[in-house]
């Protein structure tokens, strides 16, 4: 062997000692491991035989969600048995061998990217913010479910430190769900029932409703889904405003930059989208009586131009308050059960411009003015007066709170003022009364004295 050939076989060798091991399949490597699919399949493969009958399904769903009131009888496991061999199996044949569990898990892959995934854990499992940050911070994607389900979801404590057992079994309940292709998600909400109107002809806000034909089907019918509504998600974005100022361009619908959830904006696109515009004569109308479910600022400290979570609840109305004057809205509203989510439902909305007869400027648009800007809309003779008008009535506070300040201090003092002359009062009428008394005792005592010396007693008869 040449000594260049040795000593580059030396090298090879050095440099695979000193590198660190690092393992085949990881949590944090983005990808599917494929001995966690296997493993898997073989947990549900009770005999060994490579493929899943619907009665292997079945035992699985028994023994792993016990005590969930949505599998708690036969009819309802044997509905969901028939659902996932029909949605997962390729060959129809009535079984599923490992190759229809690995196309499931690689739709599966596709559909759960970590946007995805952190909304999913939020929505779906119906987590708290928390859990989603530990998704997204160690960026946990639907490829990582199978690995995660291990050894009864060890790693979910090991690796991703998620505090609460509860939590956790949640979790581990849920991944198991999505990796059997068990239950479906909700349909969606339909664009004709999406409806927004001003309540009362009210200028800056509207309500909206909205239906979904996911639970109108009776819990005994055929159709009925397995894992119902449990949530509907609302978010607003501002399309167009000639209000809000020094702002981002606005966002084509085509083009929309979703900072919380970017994979829903290309599916919302196939959504229907219907526009409508009111004005001052709207009428009254019969969401009045709507609950305010949820109160919020116009604008918050989040770009009013791309998608914000406005409400998040299992109502199908809300109202909107604080809406800026001559501003274009779009609005969209999903479902969401323990499967997934639906696509989304759109609708736009304009609010009337603040010349509208009975719709005043917005009251916080200065504040919205100087929060977003500092300074006045440069150009523009209406900002300056905009701007007058919002320092003089500064100026005009400040003087009037002064003035109360002044008064109730020179109240405080007027009132020691009299007190402390009311007691010197009391003082000098106590010392002049007493001398009096004694005076006009002693003069009584001197002329009873005299009285009874002076006039003699009649005689005796």
């Amino acid at each position: 062997m040449s000594p260049l050939t040795s000593h580059t076989l030396l090298l090879i060798t050095s440099l695979l000692l000193i590198s660190p091991c690092t393992p085949s399949d990881s949590i944090h490597d983005g990808r599917r491991s494929s001995s966690s699919s296997n493993a898997f399949f073989n947990l549900l493969d009770g005999n060994g035989d490579a493929t899943l009958t619907a009665g292997e399904i079945k035992r699985f769903i028994v023994e792993r969600f016990r005590g969930d009131e949505r599998l708690d009888d036969e009819v309802k496991v044997d509905k969901a048995v028939k659902s996932i061999v029909s949605k997962l199996d390729v060959h129809d044949d009535g079984s599923l061998s490992l190759s229809d569990m690995n196309s499931h898990l690689l739709n599966l892959d596709s559909l759960l990217n970590l946007d995805e995934t952190v909304d999913w854990v939020l929505h779906a499992c119906q987590l708290p913010p928390s859990v989603g940050r530990i998704f997204r911070d160690n960026r946990i994607t639907g490829s990582e479910f199978a690995e995660l389900i291990e050894n009864n979801g060890e790693l979910l404590l090991t690796e991703l430190n998620v505090p609460k057992a509860t939590w956790r079994k949640k979790l581990l309940k849920h991944m198991n769900l999505k990796l059997l292709g068990l239950g479906s998600v909700p349909t969606t909400t339909d664009p004709k029932s999406f409806i927004i109107d001003p309540p009362g002809g009210a200028c800056d806000a509207i309500s909206l409703t909205w239906s979904s034909i996911f639970n109108t089907f009776p819990s005994s019918s055929p159709n009925s889904p397995i894992f119902p509504v449990h949530s509907y998600r609302l978010q607003r974005r501002v399309i167009k405003s000639s209000s809000i100022l020094a702002l981002p361009p606005p966002i084509s619908p085509d083009k929309s930059n979703d900072t919380i959830d970017t994979t829903n904006v290309a599916s919302s696109t196939t959504t229907t989208t219907a526009t409508t515009t009111i004005t001052s004569s709207s009428s009254s109308s019969s969401s009045t009586s709507l609950p305010v479910h949820s109160v919020h600022p116009p604008l918050s400290n989040l770009n009013p131009y791309t998608w914000n979570d406005i409400y998040n609840g299992i109502e199908t109305s809300f109202i909107d308050v604080q809406l800026i004057s001559d501003t274009k809205y779009e609005y969209r509203v999903q479902a969401w059960n323990s499967v997934g989510r639906s696509k989304w439902t759109t609708k736009e909305y304009l609010t009337p411009d603040s010349k509208t007869p009975g719709c005043p400027a917005h009251a916080s648009y200065g504040a919205q003015k100087d929060k977003w800007q500092g300074q006045d809309n440069e150009g523009s003779k209406e900002g300056r007066r905009e701007g007058k008008f919002w320092a003089w009535q500064y100026v005009s506070n400040m003087y009037f709170t002064t003035q109360v300040v002044m008064g109730v201090f020179q109240g405080f003092f007027t009132l020691v003022a009299l007190l402390a002359a009311f007691m010197r009062l009391k003082r000098g009428s106590s010392t002049s009364t007493g001398f009096g008394i004694k005076q006009l005792t002693a003069v009584a005592t001197h002329c009873t004295i005299s009285t009874r010396t002076t006039i003699p007693m009649p005689p005796p008869r």
